[in-house]
C-alpha cells in the first residue's frame, strides 16, 4: 500500500513539471525531443502550442484522452506534441527521413526519430541555438549530434546495470556550456 501511495505522489509531481523549457531563450530542453511537425516553417506554431495555457497536463500518455474539453483535433495535436517531447529520438540514419525530417523509430508505434533538418528548422524557426534532451542511455553520459545542436545529457550512471557513465552540463550566466562526465564503471 505504502509503495502505492508514494508512486501516486510521484507521478503527481511529475504531472506539474512542464514538458519542456528553454535556457535563456537560447536552447530549449525536453525529455525526448521535438513535436513532429509537416508544413512550411512560416506555418510552424509548434512552440505557440506548447505555450498554450490550456495545453493540457497530461496524467498519462497512455490512457484514453479526454476529448470533452478541447475537442478531438486539438486534443489529438496536443498529445502528440507530448508524446514526442517525451519519446521522439534523434535519428541514427537520416535517409529514411520525410521532407520534414522526421522518419519512424524502431523502438515503437508512434515513436518517431528526428534528423538534422527537423532539428535545424525547429531552431532557426524558434530563435533557439541548441536543444538539450535526455531520455536516452550513453556510454559516456553526453552525446552530441545532428551538427553539434543537439545535445543527449543522460545523467544516470551504470543504469540498470550497464555500466555506462554520467553526464551533466553547466550553463554560466555568460552562455558558456561546461559538460561534466563521469567516467563509466
Amino acid at each position: 500500500y505504502q509503495r502505492r501511495v508514494h508512486g501516486q505522489a510521484i507521478n503527481g509531481v511529475f504531472k506539474l513539471l512542464p514538458l519542456a523549457a528553454t535556457i535563456d531563450n537560447k536552447i530549449f530542453c525536453s525529455h525526448g525531443g521535438i513535436p513532429r511537425y509537416y508544413g512550411p516553417s512560416e506555418q510552424d506554431d509548434r512552440l505557440t502550442l506548447l505555450r498554450n495555457p490550456d495545453f493540457p497536463r497530461f496524467r498519462s500518455l497512455f490512457e484514453p484522452l479526454d476529448m470533452s474539453v478541447h475537442g478531438k483535433e486539438k486534443m489529438e495535436r496536443f498529445w502528440v506534441a507530448a508524446f514526442d517531447l517525451m519519446w521522439s529520438d534523434p535519428s541514427d540514419d537520416d535517409s529514411e527521413m520525410n521532407e520534414y525530417g522526421f522518419g519512424r523509430s524502431d523502438r515503437g508505434n508512434c515513436i518517431i526519430t528526428f534528423s538534422e533538418v527537423a532539428v535545424d528548422n525547429f531552431l532557426t524557426t524558434n530563435g533557439f541555438d541548441l536543444m538539450f534532451r535526455a531520455h536516452q542511455e550513453k556510454s559516456d553520459g553526453l552525446k552530441i549530434s545532428k551538427s553539434a545542436k543537439c545535445l543527449t545529457i543522460f545523467s544516470s550512471s551504470n543504469y540498470q546495470g550497464h555500466g555506462n557513465g554520467a553526464g551533466v552540463v553547466y550553463v554560466s550566466s555568460t552562455g558558456k556550456i561546461k559538460m561534466i562526465m563521469k567516467e563509466p564503471n
